[in-house]
């Protein structure tokens, strides 16, 4: 724990005093607890342990539903079951000395089988410092252990302490009370903010207060707030503060009311830019296949257009009709005819095209690479025991890679273009049978790889080595010299 300083000392002494939770916090409580229950399957049929309800069902175990009583989603177990917990932190923001504190508690609840219910305990274990980078304070509840901090359900807190430790930070998420933000927010930044009208859930989702309060600073929070467009308020930086609301949002003011009612989140925002609409079930439907895919569809059909083709044919995978497309366009297809424009069998259609893109692309390098045979094939280097000679087009890395298990077959571009070199090391009986995989840059093998990425061995490094000085490099020395006789004899 970190050394505290008297103002700090003080403000901790504050908190003591005079922190104090809401009226309403038990009754708050009590509704996330009802987060921490379970459906138990039993011979008499489903029981929920939060309504206390038996109801019939043939969901399996281990599966969520929700409770036909009262409506909440819970996880289906065994009436075997003898332990079950559940640990949530609830956040509260409160106000001392002016400093805005985010008080961290822990709700534990424990399933107590012979009863079959759960048994709840919630305690304040740390308090971040909101003004101050988020330092924490901590009490004695805490501890730490091989799996991080772990909270005791202590009656007494124990002392305060300052947290100066890096890894075990209390995360500052959780399910976060509200009723006290307006009050607590007075004479802050956060005044304006209507952040308490934009939790909505505070029983049910959990809040990362911290990224909450970064984002409630903008002022285009409190605008996105005030207009009710939640989901858009949590990109509040993305959004211009003044201008008109088509200069904003990027489309007409009269998709407001659609936007409002349907609570629109940024992708479908973004879709709507490109493809306004009042069906939320069609805006939905694109928003399955992303704005920047559509964008590119965009290039080649109008969407009306796609969507109909996709519908009709029941099809899923844009990305697999954008890549048909652009290997149509290369091939120089009509797109204006609808015949290629609308394939009956997309995957076929895709397929074969692949095939033709990949045999064009082929030959395209089979050429380049015959033209850097004439100077590559001047580096073939031969003793009694090894050979060493070029790839002569790209079914040779193809085959090369299939032998050797490895990934040279993706080189074949690099290759034909002549930003790296690649030989095949073999033996000298048997030329055919792959050894050793060899890519070359500037007169230097960068990578010398056996089967499945192996090392080569001091005879194989030898040999590279004397190839690399004489024949590469055209170090004739001695020592080399004498090499070259004794291989030759």
């Amino acid at each position: 724990m970190g050394y505290i300083n008297k103002w700090l000392q003080n403000l901790i002494q504050d908190m003591k005093e005079n922190f104090k939770l809401p009226k309403d916090w038990n009754k708050y409580l009590s509704e996330v607890e009802k987060e921490h229950n379970l459906i138990i399957k039993n011979k008499a049929g489903y029981y929920c342990t939060n309504c206390q309800q038996t109801f019939k069902s043939n969901r399996k175990i281990d599966t969520e539903m929700n409770c036909p009583h009262c409506n909440h989603k819970f996880l289906i177990k065994s009436n075997r079951l003898k332990k079950y917990w559940y640990r949530d932190n609830v956040l509260m923001i409160d106000k001392i000395q002016d400093q805005l504190i985010l008080r961290i508690f822990e709700l534990y609840s424990n399933y107590n089988s012979d009863k079959q219910e759960f048994e709840h305990s919630t305690v304040e274990y740390a308090r971040q410092l909101i003004y101050h980078q988020y330092r924490e304070l901590r009490n004695e509840r805490v501890s730490i252990n091989q799996g991080g901090p772990f909270v005791h359900h202590y009656e007494h807190e124990g002392k305060w302490r300052l947290y100066d430790g890096y890894y075990y930070e209390s995360v500052p998420a959780g399910f976060l009370y509200k009723n006290n933000l307006k009050q607590v927010f007075k004479n802050t930044e956060y005044e304006h903010s209507r952040m308490w009208q934009y939790i909505r859930k505070p029983y049910t989702e959990y809040y990362n207060a911290k990224e909450l309060l970064r984002i409630a600073k903008c002022s285009s929070f409190e605008t996105l707030v005030e207009l009710k467009l939640y989901n858009l308020a949590k990109y509040a930086e993305m959004f211009w503060t003044e201008g008109s609301f088509q200069h904003i949002f990027g489309i007409s003011k009269d998709y407001y009311e659609f936007m409002r009612k349907h609570n629109i989140t940024k992708d479908q925002l973004d879709i709507l830019k490109i493809y306004p609409t009042k069906d939320i079930k069609l805006l939905k439907y694109l928003e399955k296949f992303g704005e920047y895919n559509l964008r590119q569809i965009k290039e080649y059909t109008k969407l009306d257009n796609f969507i109909k083709y996709f519908k009709e044919n029941k099809l899923k995978d844009s990305r697999m009709y954008i890549d048909y497309l652009e290997f149509a366009e290369k091939l120089g297809f009509d797109l204006k005819n609808k015949k290629y424009l609308f394939p009956e069998n997309l995957k076929q259609a895709h397929d074969e095209l692949e095939q033709q893109i990949e045999m064009v692309e082929q030959e395209k390098n089979n050429k380049l690479i015959q033209k850097r045979l004439k100077k590559l094939e001047k580096n073939i280097f031969k003793t009694k025991e090894f050979i060493i000679f070029p790839a002569t087009s790209a079914g040779d890395l193809v085959d090369e890679s299939q032998q050797q298990h490895n990934c040279v077959r993706t080189y074949v571009d690099r290759y034909a273009k002549g930003r790296c070199d690649i030989y095949f090391m073999r033996e000298v009986e048997n030329t055919k049978k792959s050894l050793v995989t060899v890519e070359v840059v500037d007169n230097k093998v960068i990578q010398k790889r056996t089967k499945n990425n192996g090392p080569t061995s001091k005879e194989q490094n030898e040999f590279l080595k004397l190839w690399e000085d004489v024949v590469l490099n055209q170090k004739i020395n001695k020592a080399n010299k004498r090499i070259l006789e004794y291989a030759a004899s």
